[in-house]
């Protein structure tokens, strides 16, 4: 049983790391576009912005002289306008 538990952990592991979420992907878009380094706290804050508040394809201010694009990819329900 430990090493069938063992196997499994081996073969899933790589998998973790495939698709970050939405905190590392901002934490990584801010810092690639704006080069602003941001903890976790601060990026769940940007999530709003940058996810659900914003249209597909539109620049999102993020602070003067720091404009993003947003990170929504289909044109569903738009929160908070």
């Amino acid at each position: 049983m430990k090493t069938m538990i063992f196997v499994l952990s081996i073969l899933f592991f790589p998998l973790s790391f495939a698709n970050p979420g939405k905190i590392e992907t901002v934490k990584e878009v801010l810092m690639a576009e704006c080069n602003m380094s941001v903890t976790d706290e601060e990026a769940l804050r940007h999530i709003r912005q940058l996810y659900l508040s914003c249209i597909p394809d539109s620049e999102v201010d993020i602070r003067e002289g720091c404009t993003v694009k947003c990170l929504k990819t289909s044109p569903g329900m738009v929160i908070g306008r």
